[in-house]
């Protein structure tokens, strides 16, 4: 007659089943010293792949810092809430290739969360209730795009904000009205840019 042990390890109960009754028919010490070598294998492994995950994380902002100090301009999203510039942004150097535009691979509609996280009182709005636009940078002209409502273009004090917080020269920018951006534009898809560099 087969032992207990050999019938739970044929149904296949490995890990779990098998250190159950090996731990009833006494063999606990050469299993357990097993799984304990295993799971600090592991542990020890995933120590390493964090370690080097977060020193890439670190490296990339040293890169981003730099590239910050040296007055690369940059590109990504933004609100202008209450006289205040809100944005998620990179050097252009950092950012994504779509097409002939440099972006950043983030959308207002996802990022919204977070900015209400840091600054409660935007609690009461949706991501489509502020002022809001987008930088990319034209690899055809070599200038950043700036996308925005027709009453954003029309704003000095505003555009300026924006040139300032991305670190873009006047000469540097070209700001277009795109109406994706006006407060009404609620119900439509939230913002990506095609080849062209019109959101849509």
């Amino acid at each position: 007659m087969s032992s207990p042990c050999s019938i739970t390890i044929h149904r296949g109960t490995r890990v779990i089943g098998g250190s159950c009754v090996e731990l009833a028919c006494g063999k606990t010490g050469r299993r357990r010293t097993s799984l304990i070598g295993k799971k600090a294998t592991m542990n020890e492994e995933f120590k390493e792949f964090m370690r080097q995950h977060m020193e890439d994380i670190y490296q990339e902002n040293l890169r981003i810092a730099a590239a910050q100090d040296a007055g690369v301009g940059e590109v990504g999203i933004f609100w202008i809430h209450e006289g205040f510039l809100l944005r998620r942004s990179t050097p252009c150097t950092k950012g994504e290739d779509y097409g002939d535009f440099v972006n950043i691979h983030s959308d207002h509609r996802t990022i919204w969360g977070i900015e209400q996280w840091l600054h409660p009182k935007l609690m009461d709005y949706e991501y489509d209730q502020v002022p809001r636009g987008r930088v990319v940078f034209s690899k055809r002209d070599g200038k950043f795009h700036i996308y925005g409502s027709e009453q954003f273009v029309k704003n000095d004090a505003e555009k300026m904000m924006v040139l300032e917080g991305f670190s873009i020269a006047a000469s540097e920018a070209v700001f277009r009205c795109d109406e994706h951006y006006s407060m009404a534009a609620g119900d439509l898809p939230d913002d990506s840019c095609d080849d062209s560099g019109r959101s849509i």
